[in-house]
């Protein structure tokens, strides 16, 4: 409470009415949720968002980064440092002091206390200090967390997971990620020893094929093989690319259900994977999340 007050985040109200009870008076707080702002900020292969919220939980602004090649890590860390530094001077902030702290999520396997990007296979990220690379050009606290661990935190707090004990998240993209909770929380491991849902390998019922990974079975780049009948050129599209081409394939089809069979095939098959792991976590529910979430024949 005193750091609070001495941040000026809350500040405090008149003496509680007790009528009855002996003893000190219970003084009341007023939290300043209009002053300070947060940041977050979403990046991966399809899409690379800022956000500024206040502490009453209100989104003042999104914008999207200008990343011409999000594999290129330097610059994307340069992008976020300049956009950040350009609202600081805004109104939306005023100053660094008023800015309590920067949330990067990042679609892959990451370390939140060392602040690293253990892999991020389709950023082609590995290894990366993103928190000590971001903290030489920003004077504010910064936090790392995965993209599916920051979507399912938000659902834990105000979203469909609120109040279920037990959840399974799954954010269906480029590639397709995973988050799972027990007792309303996140569950952690060691991040070396973690491995991405997208990189698992699996055979295709019917198929003679070599095994494919999830992300090709089921994923954004699964949708571009299957409408383009070529799996290996799917793969050799860089992240940009791959994007534009799932963003006009969603758009398409919202239009005109164009290409339902494809989208339908790779839902279908994520739905086959997905049955194991319900089978064995048991989940009170299931929440499905990305840009593939929101086209109907999909899920």
């Amino acid at each position: 409470t005193k750091i609070l007050i001495a941040r000026g985040l809350a500040r405090e109200s008149d003496p509680m009415q007790t009528p009855g009870k002996l003893g000190p008076k219970f003084i009341g707080l007023e939290m300043d949720t209009k002053t300070y702002r947060v940041i977050g900020v979403s990046v991966n292969a399809y899409e690379q968002k800022l956000s500024i919220a206040d502490l009453s939980n209100q989104i003042l602004l999104t914008i999207d980064l200008d990343v011409p090649d999000v594999t290129d890590f330097v610059s994307v860390i340069r992008e976020i440092s300049k956009k950040i530094t350009d609202l600081v001077d805004s109104e939306f902030i005023g100053d660094w002091k008023n800015l309590l702290g920067v949330t990067l999520a990042v679609s892959g396997v990451v370390d939140q206390r060392k602040g690293r990007v253990i892999r991020a296979r389709v950023l082609h990220w590995d290894f990366l200090d993103v928190r000590s690379e971001l903290s030489k050009l920003i004077p504010c606290p910064i936090s790392l967390i995965s993209l599916p661990d920051a979507i399912h935190l938000s659902e834990q707090l105000v979203g469909v997971a609120r109040g279920n004990h037990r959840t399974l998240l799954i954010n269906a993209a480029l590639g397709i990620g995973s988050s799972l909770s027990f007792d309303n929380q996140l569950v952690t491991a060691d991040p070396e020893r973690l491995h991405l849902i997208g990189d698992v390998l699996c055979i295709r019922r019917g198929s003679d094929h070599e095994p494919m990974s999830v992300d090709m079975m089921a994923g954004g780049r699964s949708v571009i093989a299957r409408v383009n009948g070529n799996f290996k050129r799917a793969l050799t599209l860089t992240p940009s690319e791959a994007s534009l081409k799932i963003k006009k394939l969603i758009q398409q089809n919202i239009r005109d259900q164009r290409h339902f069979k494809e989208f339908y095939e790779a839902g279908a098959a994520l739905g086959e994977i997905s049955t194991v792991m319900l089978a064995a976590i048991n989940p009170e529910a299931m929440i499905l999340s990305g840009p593939l979430a929101g086209v109907e024949c999909y899920y």
